[in-house]
């Protein structure tokens, strides 16, 4: 029994690592970044996104720019 359980402890894990490892950092607007006037649904037309990707927001204000991630 305990073997078994260790089993599927290792497979799960091991399942899981795959999908961790390939997750994206999509930086939305890509150069244009985020401000308005972008067509954002033109922006993410042609890209899979998948649990675990970061959405990375860059906005420049005259000579800062601040970026923010969300999940």
């Amino acid at each position: 029994m305990a073997i078994h359980r260790s089993l599927v402890i290792f497979a799960i894990v091991a399942l899981k690592t795959p999908a961790i490892s390939l997750a994206t950092d999509f930086v939305v607007g890509d150069d244009d970044g985020w401000k308005l006037g972008i067509k954002y649904e033109d922006w993410a037309k042609g890209k899979q996104f998948f649990v675990g990707d970061t959405l990375v927001q860059v906005q420049c204000y005259s000579s800062q720019c601040v970026q923010s991630e969300g999940r």
